[in-house]
């Protein structure tokens, strides 16, 4: 008898992705013939990791997956897309945009979307990079003038005194007709023929029992990976990145995603 086959996966501890695989990292549910080795990143690490090579199957961020389309293939469920809304651009005192040139910027590392469409919205800008949860402390303490954040800085923001300069994702949905794609999945393209199918039925399980709320224990598991997070936060971050695309990312979400890995390439030319 043959041993059964380990696939590395990768993903971050943010709330949608622990929704996401809960009832798999739990041992609830599994493929019938692969385990899954799950390790939480932040998403900046996974988008390094995923350059190394290093995942079978890996959450990454939407702004690199041109860069990784040779090797792994995008999958059709976990993603996080939305419509009119998306990272912020918050500044400590009311900014134009013309402000950000000489402005002190810091984004989430450079690899991810945020950072990507802040320097699609102002070309030019110079980012610094900070991990995701460090830039609204960043900015309350004074040590930059603007930040691009994500996550559930955009509903928690206004309780710090922060202004929003723009809404990343309603300028791309402006600028494209189209949402912007945030984060996706991927597994290696000589795996995908085997398991991907397989690993897709998995997941969406996976979403219908956090769904169903009748496990505790999936619910602890997120709360646990949610530090600080308040239960109004948490609910309210779950149904903003959890949405339909999650369960089918669909042709309208690999339109968003090869959409911004277009502008990207264009950008850089």
């Amino acid at each position: 008898m043959s041993a059964r086959r380990r696939l590395s996966f990768g993903l971050t501890p943010c709330p949608n992705d622990t929704y996401f695989a809960g009832a798999v990292a739990l041992g609830r549910i599994g493929l019938t013939d692969a385990d899954l080795a799950i390790t939480l990143e932040d998403i900046e690490a996974l988008n390094e990791a995923a350059l190394a090579r290093r995942y079978d199957i890996v959450k990454v961020s939407c702004a690199l997956f041109a860069e990784l389309s040779d090797d792994y293939a995008l999958l059709d469920v976990g993603a996080a897309v939305a419509d009119d809304y998306g990272p912020l651009i918050l500044t400590r005192t009311a900014m134009s945009p013309a402000d950000l040139a000489t402005a002190r910027v810091v984004a989430p590392g450079a690899r991810t979307t945020g950072a990507a469409l802040c320097r699609l919205y102002a070309p030019g800008t110079r980012l610094e990079h900070r991990r995701y949860d460090a830039i609204m402390p960043a900015l309350l303490r004074g040590d930059f003038d603007a930040g691009v954040v994500i996550h559930e800085a955009r509903l928690t923001y206004r309780d710090h005194g922060l202004h929003c300069l723009v809404d990343l994702g309603a300028w791309w949905r402006a600028t494209t007709k189209l949402p912007v794609a945030l984060g996706c999945y991927l597994m290696r393209r000589e795996l995908h023929a085997r398991y991907g199918a397989a690993f897709e039925a998995l997941m969406r399980e996976s979403l219908a029992l956090a769904a169903a709320g009748d496990d505790p224990a999936i619910a602890a598991y997120i709360r646990r990976h949610a530090q600080e997070m308040d239960e109004r936060v948490l609910r309210d971050y779950i149904a903003l990145y959890v949405t339909a695309r999650t369960h089918t990312l669909g042709a309208n979400g690999r339109a968003a995603v090869h959409a911004l890995g277009d502008r990207l390439r264009a950008a850089a030319t």
